[in-house]
């Protein structure tokens, strides 16, 4: 018996949808394993070393401290101008009122 072999030719979409599993698959274990390398070391470890240093929680609190006095420094100037705002619209206003008023009337 003569055994006839027939080759079958791949269907392009399908070759592609398989590549692009298998590439996306590499892609994300050569990222995703040291990421979870990574952080299984840091939970063994018990946390970050930052959590553990007082000096870094006192320069922390020094900076947090710099920044709320810094927003308070900003919001106190804002409110400066808009209320700068207010008066100068309110000047505006009763510019236009005398304005439109007829001339003999105060």
């Amino acid at each position: 018996m003569l055994a006839t072999l027939v080759l079958l030719q791949p269907d392009p979409f399908l070759v592609r949808e398989v590549l692009r599993i298998v590439v996306t698959g590499v892609v994300f274990l050569a990222i995703g394993t040291p990421l979870a390398v990574a952080f299984g070391r840091r939970i063994a470890r018990g946390g970050s070393p930052k959590d553990s240093d007082p000096r870094a929680l006192q320069a922390m609190d020094a900076r947090l401290a710099r920044i709320e006095q810094a927003v308070e420094a900003i919001a106190v100037e804002v409110e400066r101008v808009a209320e700068g705002q207010r008066y100068a619209t309110k000047l505006q206003a009763e510019q236009a009122k005398r304005a439109a008023l007829p001339e003999g009337r105060p």
